[in-house]
């Protein structure tokens, strides 16, 4: 703010436009100031350094504030022009204040309302009073606006200084042992491996996986942890069950409790870094990021847009039309020249993951790879306001299905690329490569699109590669079951780290100790009580799924129970056969013991039941449990807190 003639007499044109950048630039860093305060007394899903990316943008959207300012100015209105930058500043300061204090939560009509009739009313009368005590009020911006400006330069530049210090002093302090191996995890988000040629799927969409595999192991059965992002790439990093970690389930964020992978690997001397194309889910801010020394979850326009005002401006765009898809997100190219370039900037041991998301929703495929599939002229439109219970004709299911065997295909050679880069700079000598996916998706096969909704096989089947040419067999196909909560358990035996907090088992004893799998502890899958609609089975409650080479049964959901020959289209439930009742009956009872499930211990449970009968099955569970809806209604409104469901 500047001196008090601006508000008490006509002033010049330049002094006016001067008074309103001012104004704006006042408020934009006072919001950042109480939005870090606010989040320290109302603490929220807030990590790493989203606080100094919601300071940033604060300032950058109160600037952009001046625009409309000077463009009703520029209508003869120049002696309000100071007013005006007042009145919108003070509406959009509030608005940002009461969105931390009440998040409005999947953005209801009601409430948005009340929120903005509250920050209009703030205007109003904050306004009222600049209007009638211009000299004390401008006195105050005066006096102040350099100690904010100091604050801004310090917080803004010193944050950024210092975390960058912080990860040259630790990465100085790394004592990796002699002759380490690099470990590389690549996590292609929400790729079922019933979409990949390597896997048999009709469409080649994965032939440079095909060679990786060709040269190393593939799992046939690999079994996610979950059938959605957080959960699963928690279990990913701790080896521990979504009902163990709490990660999209009551905590919304992976708390400290257990260590993490890349915890384990900095301890043991590795450089750690994370890259992120699901800037969602995949972060900090749900503690994902612990462990890793160097962290990148986005890009600078997708971290501004997922902040308090950030993230309603891209849903208010989304909802006008105006874009399409996740503003500044990452494709695979960029992610792995980002990934490359930070792997060359050090010699010690390196442990990187890298996960690509250009085949989650919306899908939109660059368009040369889209025409391999689709005789569309470009993918579908509109995905990104699809509600979560959509549901589409077949044909769009088609041109959905069209655009995610794109996405695939893309990944892929861009993965190919990555690897050939890699190969060039002498990277892939010494180096594990591991190759996973969190989920799959559904497309209409049950009732509904996507995933986070069930347990199905769709869901749940990753693909598993392992690659350490001279250290695995080479083409080995392995089909036993495998849970991916035992990849931290797997990487650090493969690593030659003995001592490990992970439960495990490592999958190393497959492929040395083939004699393994007849006692191979069979893997469980779980997802919480969630969704927004009827159509989806885990709006029931929570949900439970164990898959052996022969059987896949779900505990859980509308039904109570489901079991299905593994693994198939899973259109036909044989629970409610004779045989099919004895056998879930035999899971059930493992389960409740909390005990792995075996093929021994199946077939002596199964014996059991069949021995003295069946004991009396659960039926669905009950929907009109008040405290049941109110808590699905809160696992909702914490995906919209996450920024992850429109």
């Amino acid at each position: 703010m500047i001196n008090d003639s601006v508000a008490n007499q006509p002033a010049a044109v330049g002094e006016l436009v001067l008074f309103a950048l001012g104004t704006c630039l006042w408020f934009g860093v006072l919001a950042g100031l109480a939005e870090r305060m606010l989040y320290f007394l109302f603490p929220r899903t807030v990590g790493g350094n989203d606080l100094w990316y919601a300071a940033f943008a604060d300032v950058l959207f109160f600037l952009a504030l001046s625009v409309p300012t000077l463009v009703v100015g520029g209508f003869g209105w120049h002696a309000h022009l100071p007013k005006i930058a007042f009145f919108l500043c003070a509406a959009l300061f509030a608005l940002d204040c009461l969105f931390v204090l009440w998040p409005p939560f999947g953005h209801r009509l009601g409430q948005m309302a009340l929120l903005s009739g509250g920050a209009l009313l703030f205007a109003l009368v904050a306004t009222g009073l600049f209007w009638r005590f211009p000299s004390p009020l401008t006195a105050l911006g005066k006096a102040t606006f350099p100690v904010l400006m100091l604050y801004a330069l310090i917080y803004l530049g010193g944050s950024a200084w210092w975390s960058s210090h912080q990860e040259n002093v630790k990465t100085a302090a790394l004592r990796p042992r002699p002759g380490a191996p690099n470990v590389l995890l690549i996590i292609m988000d929400a790729v079922g491996a019933n979409h990949l040629s390597t896997y048999g799927y009709v469409l080649n969409t994965s032939p440079h996986l095909s060679n990786l595999a060709s040269r190393g192991l593939l799992f046939e059965k690999a079994v996610t942890p979950s059938s959605w992002t957080l959960p699963s790439h928690a279990s990913m990093l701790t080896g521990r069950l979504p009902t163990e970690h709490h990660a999209g389930e009551y905590e919304w964020r992976l708390d400290g409790r257990f260590p993490t992978l890349a915890e384990f690997f900095q301890k043991n001397g590795y450089r750690t870094a994370g890259f992120s194309g699901n800037a969602l889910l995949f972060n900090r801010r749900v503690g994902l990021a612990r462990g890793y020394i160097h962290f990148e979850d986005g890009s600078l326009l997708q971290r501004l847009l997922q902040t308090t005002l950030g993230e309603r401006i891209q849903t208010r765009l989304a909802r006008a039309n105006i874009i399409d898809n996740l503003a500044g997100r990452q494709d695979a190219g960029e992610i792995s020249r980002n990934a490359l370039r930070w792997i060359r900037h050090g010699s010690r041991p390196f442990f990187v993951t890298i996960n690509y998301f250009d085949a989650h929703e919306p899908l939109l495929p660059p368009t040369a790879y889209f025409h391999r599939f689709s005789s569309r002229q470009s993918p579908p439109k509109g995905q990104y306001n699809w509600p979560e219970d959509v549901q589409l004709s077949p044909t769009e299911v088609k041109d959905e299905v069209d655009a995610y065997d794109a996405s695939i295909a893309y990944i892929d050679e861009q993965f190919s690329a990555f690897m050939n880069q890699m190969e060039a700079s002498g990277l892939l000598r010494n180096t594990i490569v591991v190759v996973t996916s969190d989920h799959g998706q559904e497309f209409q096969e049950h009732g509904f699109m996507f995933h986070g909704k069930g347990l199905y096989w769709n869901l749940l089947h990753a693909p598993l590669l392992i690659s350490w040419p001279g250290h695995v067999p080479g083409g080995e196909r392995i089909p036993t079951p495998v849970a991916l909560q035992s990849l931290p358990a797997t990487l650090l035996s493969m690593a030659g780290i003995i001592k490990d907090p992970f439960p495990g088992p490592s999958l190393t004893n497959l492929w040395t100790r083939p004699a393994s799998a007849q006692t191979w502890p069979a893997p469980v899958s779980e997802l919480a009580e969630m969704g927004a609609s009827p159509r989806f089975p885990s709006y029931y409650g929570a949900m439970k799924s164990v898959v052996t080479s022969q059987w896949h049964y779900v505990q859980g959901g509308k039904s109570g129970q489901e079991l299905y020959a593994c693994c198939d289209a899973e259109q036909r439930d044989l629970a409610s056969t004779a045989f099919g009742a004895s056998i879930s009956s035999a899971f059930q009872q493992l389960l409740q013991r909390s005990e792995p499930v075996t093929p021994d211990g199946l077939r002596t449970a199964l014996r059991q039941r069949l021995q003295y009968g069946a004991a009396k099955q659960p039926g669905p569970v009950p929907v009109n449990n008040k405290e049941k809806i109110a808590h699905r209604e809160r696992m909702n409104d914490q995906l919209h807190a996450l920024g992850y469901v429109r």
